[in-house]
């Protein structure tokens, strides 16, 4: 479809089928990533309790250094859909041009900088548990994250035109892709050999690298074609807009870290659980992560359009449908957590405190379909500033201290995830009042 004819669609359409249309290759998208967590899990469990346990810390290490991506990429979203919204597309297809150089630049600069450190920060973070295993698997990763981030942006920039199918179809083609690759790097065939927790995460690199040039050509067939050049003043603004950003990823995946620490302080199996927890639990937040996706896309085209009523009224559909939606997925999930998480692993308490995590943390997963929608759509307007703060104030000021303290004084895990579930229903009711009082609702363009 034409960029025109999406931009038309978005800012006209009825709000609830527009946000459905918007959502549904989202919500698609996060079924194939929680999938393609999945297919890591499925075959590394196969592998052993220490091969299982791997992706946790290897993924909470390279979160935290996609804090840079998110700070390029969800401010130069914002910036396409308000110039889109304004159909000023030489505006936006400089912004895209941009985000997309910055992006691979960085993923590039990173990587050659971290690996050469991630034995060190391996080893702290799981404290001495299947270090090897996770080192292989985080190196298969790193090779691969300018890769990652240009994916990353890629998608950013889809997004904000609101071509969502897509961006389901670049993260499909990663899955396909992954499914295919991991028992053949893990486990051997012919002559490649047997690479293990190696061979798992080079399949997931190798997977980011195919649908990084397939992003290029979609944007290519959109007219966006990224050129290799700059623009200043979009660097300084981006970086404006970014920092807040920056410092809310950066801390949410330091925090995502030490929630790994406070886990392995009760053993391999416990990390192996939270593991699992994380995987399972995104069959909840799928609908709020695609819901999310489309309200910043609605809000930012609304908002360079001049329509303000327009978008608070996508906010507010947004806000209901996806509560809804996460609080019937999420009672699923808590009734079936036994039988659910027996599928990832044959440890027994592996499994035990998998199905534990998951009765506690699920009913707190609905609060959470507020807070993603409104910072979505705090993003759009650029007052990231205040979104960055929901996030450190979940991670930093609630689920840390809650979950040490909880975890100390029953010393079990069980006392980490119900700091987690704890964090999730306060920041909710924060966003609450975001959601009640819009004026902050602005235009940035």
């Amino acid at each position: 479809m034409p960029v025109e004819e999406l931009r038309r669609r978005v800012v006209e359409g009825p709000i609830f089928s527009t946000l459905l249309w918007l959502s549904l290759p989202l919500i698609i998208t996060q079924l194939v990533q929680v999938l393609y967590g999945l297919v890591d899990m499925f075959w590394l469990g196969k592998v052993g309790t220490a091969a299982l346990s791997a992706p946790t810390p290897a993924w909470s290490l390279v979160t935290t250094l996609m804090a840079l991506e998110f700070a390029i990429a969800i401010p130069s979203a914002a910036l396409v859909s308000q110039y889109v919204g304004k159909r000023d597309w030489t505006s936006a297809k400089k912004v895209s041009n941009t985000s997309i150089i910055l992006s691979v630049a960085t993923g590039l600069l990173v990587s050659v900088l971290i690996i050469p450190f991630a034995h060190d920060l391996l080893s702290f973070l799981s404290s001495g548990h299947a270090v090897k295993e996770i080192e292989n698997y985080t190196i298969g990763l790193l090779l691969f994250l300018p890769f990652l981030f240009l994916s990353m942006s890629i998608a950013s920039i889809l997004r904000a035109l609101g071509d969502m199918w897509k961006i389901a179809l670049l993260y499909g083609l990663t899955t396909v892709i992954n499914l295919f690759l991991d028992p053949i790097l893990i486990f051997g065939i012919g002559p490649i050999p047997s690479l293990g927790t190696l061979g798992a995460g080079l399949a997931t690199g190798i997977s980011m690298l195919l649908s990084g040039l397939f992003g290029l050509w979609v944007l290519k067939r959109h007219r966006f074609t990224p050129r290799i050049e700059l623009d200043s003043d979009l660097v300084k603004k981006i970086s404006h807009l970014g920092f807040p950003i920056f410092l809310s990823y950066f801390l949410k995946g330091s925090a995502i870290m030490a929630t790994v620490k406070l886990f392995s302080f009760f053993g391999t199996a416990a990390i192996a659980a939270y593991g699992v927890v994380q995987k399972i639990s995104r069959f909840s937040s799928y609908v709020a992560f695609g819901t999310s996706g489309a309200t910043s896309t609605m809000v930012g085209q609304a908002l360079g359009k001049g329509d303000k009523k327009r978008a608070e009224r996508s906010l507010q559909t947004a806000v209901a449908f996806t509560f809804g939606a996460m609080l019937a997925i999420s009672f699923l999930l808590g009734l079936f957590a036994g039988p659910i998480a027996s599928l990832f692993s044959k440890d027994p308490e592996v499994v035990r405190l998998s199905a534990i995590g998951l009765w506690i943390y699920a009913p707190t997963m609905p609060f959470l379909g507020i807070v993603f929608p409104v910072s979505s759509a705090l993003n759009a307007a650029g007052r990231t500033a205040i979104s960055s703060l929901l996030g450190i104030g979940r991670f930093w000021l609630l689920r840390l201290p809650i979950a040490y303290a909880l975890g100390k004084i029953l010393n079990s895990a069980i006392g980490v995830f119900m700091g987690i579930g704890l964090a999730n229903l306060i920041t909710g009711l924060v966003a609450l009042y975001f959601f009640l009082n819009t004026r902050w609702m602005r235009r940035i363009v």
